[in-house]
């Protein structure tokens, strides 16, 4: 009856829109952290697929959580090793850092591995409108909303940590035909980090670029305005109409403050704390329950209410930062 189920709600899901979570673990040991985030996201999406790729003895190790809340195993040893992942492992190609910082080589290794896999998994399970995820990132709002705001043209979805590198925390990839284009790039430009790679790409494929973080340059731009930093009229781009919703997209930010707010809501779900509200000058950071009494958080500028769909929280107990105890 379960797999009856099951099948039921993912058939359901995808006839909405085709989408899937994948994460990708390649150490001998899973982060516990990515128990929460998987909680995380059935607190907000009931029918969206979730893959995780993985050892077996991993999944093993966590079987009975996995298949309560419908994660699909994928063996990481079952995928085929691309002639591309044979090259990067002999060590023909590292960025900049690797070669300078020898200590940083074992990061970068996992980062491009994780991604290597990726493509792998999808060259065999040719799903389009994938979110890729890090243990340590809460959702706080369904995918099938936020794939709403993301337009068919688009093949990616990124989040800026500054100017010249991409979060890795929270990814939408259109596509195989989408992900072989970052490998193209990786063995043809220079670059120090994975983060700085996607950056190079963003930079590139600006028309196949969905920017998650869109509201967050519109929210500090306006503040800084108002703080008289900036020359950008205080009002004027909270007026922009592009038919998107004003969420914004945390790529390690809004988590580090979020961290420091007790969650004490008040009977009308919306007051303001009295401690640790104010973070930065002219904003309001604040937990808040939905309508269906799942806590989530906002930032008020002004008369402006922007949601946070999600925090990267990747240090610590993750469990005061869900939504559902």
């Amino acid at each position: 009856m379960r797999f009856f189920i099951l099948c039921f709600v993912v058939i359901s899901g995808l006839c909405a829109k085709e989408h899937a979570v994948v994460f990708v673990e390649t150490r001998s040991v899973v982060s516990p952290q990515i128990l929460d985030s998987i909680k995380q996201i059935r607190t907000f999406s009931y029918a969206t697929p979730i893959y995780f790729v993985t050892h077996k003895k991993n999944f093993i190790l966590y079987r009975d959580f996995f298949v309560q809340n419908d994660v699909f195993f994928i063996g990481q040893e079952s995928l085929r090793i691309s002639e591309e992942h044979k090259i990067f492992r002999k060590g023909h190609h590292m960025p900049l850092n690797c070669i300078r910082f020898p200590n940083e080589k074992r990061f970068w290794n996992e980062q491009a591995e994780e991604f290597f896999y990726l493509a792998a998994f999808l060259q065999e399970h040719p799903i389009k409108n994938v979110f890729f995820m890090t243990p340590g990132n809460l959702m706080y709002c369904s995918f099938e909303e936020l794939l709403e705001s993301i337009s068919f043209e688009k093949e990616f979805g990124f989040t800026n940590v500054d100017q010249e590198n991409i979060s890795l925390d929270l990814l939408y990839i259109r596509d195989i035909e989408a992900l072989e284009k970052i490998f193209k790039l990786m063995f043809s430009v220079e670059y120090r980090s994975f983060g700085g790679l996607l950056g190079r790409l963003s930079n590139l494929e600006q028309k196949n670029i969905h920017d998650l973080a869109r509201w967050n340059k519109v929210l500090f731009n306006s503040m800084y305005a108002k703080l008289g930093l900036s020359k950008v009229n205080a009002t004027e781009p909270m007026n922009q109409k592009n038919g998107s919703k004003k969420y914004l997209s945390d790529s390690g930010f809004f988590g580090d403050i979020f961290r420091n707010i007790p969650y004490n809501p008040s009977e009308d779900k919306d007051s303001k704390e009295d401690n640790n509200t104010h973070q930065i000058k002219y904003l309001d950071c604040r937990w808040v329950n939905d309508s269906q009494g799942r806590k989530v958080p906002i930032v008020k500028f002004g008369d402006e209410r922007y949601p946070i769909i999600n925090l990267c929280i990747n240090k610590g107990d993750l469990t005061p930062f869900l939504s559902v105890k």
